[in-house]
């Protein structure tokens, strides 16, 4: 069994690299630059490929059975162009030379980004009505990847696609990350009321979520599927508990909601030029300021997922790694 992987230097990919090392199949990671030292396990294999390149991705696909995608532009905030090229047309090359290669599955990562907006919305089923306006040009393209994907399903090149929630582990690139960022500069900024619900997710059940896309039966493949730890939290209380355990003492300072989704308005606007992301945006806004909890129903009762690791030990063993 060999599984090939788009994305492998990101969050989710190291974690996927991580926790697959004894798996009985061969990893192929595509990279654009091979690392420094190339792994010498017989079970990974880096593979430099041009993604603008449809024959070398053919190439680098002829003989596997598996392609995870984690690969994509992941940003709050940028040019349009950007996004469409690194989520959609990048999917779509590599939806092609997965045909030509005679791939048995596509595996793609999206997102729950296309679900935000300035609402509140809990239980948020797969079924549901998204957003009229994407909060951004990452979820809209995000979009985009997924919907061709499950387009090629219906042409034959048997699809599925995740959307995990808030990813939370040693390789975490973005949440433990700007939460840290915020607390050296001691301040903990509280947009709304404070107590805000939201769903986040230990890297490695989403690994797990991977394992079971992978493997699931053809007959519920063609679908999206929400991956979250199933356990709600207070975002704020949340966020308190890991500052403290880290003695990071921070201020709080509360925004209105509104005001601060209407400050992001205009410093998006004012940054649309620039290549810097603004200091505040609309989804971080949301993200802060708005409840969302995901329905993980489907998962459950389709894949057979059931969170193998709960979020107080996930961020117990990471809280470890990180004062070590």
């Amino acid at each position: 069994m060999r599984i090939v992987i788009t994305g492998s230097n990101g969050g989710l990919g190291r974690q996927i690299l991580n926790d697959w090392q004894n798996k009985p199949w061969e990893l192929v990671p595509l990279v654009r630059r091979l690392p420094a030292q190339n792994s010498s396990s017989e079970k990974l294999r880096y593979v430099k490929v041009d993604y603008q390149n449809e024959r070398q991705l053919v190439a680098a696909l002829t003989g596997a059975d598996i392609l995870i995608h984690c690969a994509g532009k992941v940003s709050p905030t940028g040019r349009y162009k950007d996004f469409y090229e690194a989520n959609v047309s990048l999917t779509e090359l590599l939806l092609k030379a997965s045909v030509q290669a005679k791939l048995k599955r596509f595996v793609y990562v999206s997102t729950p980004s296309v679900y935000v907006e300035n609402f509140d919305h809990l239980n948020i089923s797969e079924a549901g009505p998204l957003p009229l306006k994407p909060i951004n040009h990452y979820a809209s393209t995000k979009k985009m990847g997924e919907d061709l994907v499950l387009q090629y399903h219906l042409q034959g090149l048997t699809g599925i696609a995740i959307r995990p929630q808030g990813l939370i582990g040693p390789f975490d690139q973005t949440f433990l990350p700007r939460l840290m960022s915020l607390a050296k500069k001691g301040i903990l900024p509280i947009i709304g009321s404070g107590r805000t619900m939201t769903d986040l997710t230990i890297a490695s059940n989403v690994v797990d979520a991977l394992e079971l896309v992978s493997f699931a039966p053809n007959e519920v493949c063609g679908k999206v599927y929400n991956i979250s730890n199933g356990e709600p939290v207070v975002f704020y209380d949340f966020l308190r508990r890991i500052l403290r355990k880290l003695n990071l003492p921070v201020r709080e300072i509360r925004i209105p909601l509104q005001l601060a989704f209407a400050m992001a308005n205009v410093l998006e606007t004012a940054f649309s030029f620039s290549e810097k992301e603004p200091p505040l945006t609309k989804y971080t806004v949301c993200a802060m300021g708005r409840s969302r909890t995901l329905d993980i129903s489907r998962a459950r009762n389709l894949l057979g997922y059931n969170p193998r690791i709960g979020l107080a030990e996930g961020v117990e063993v990471l809280l470890k790694q990180l004062s070590c």
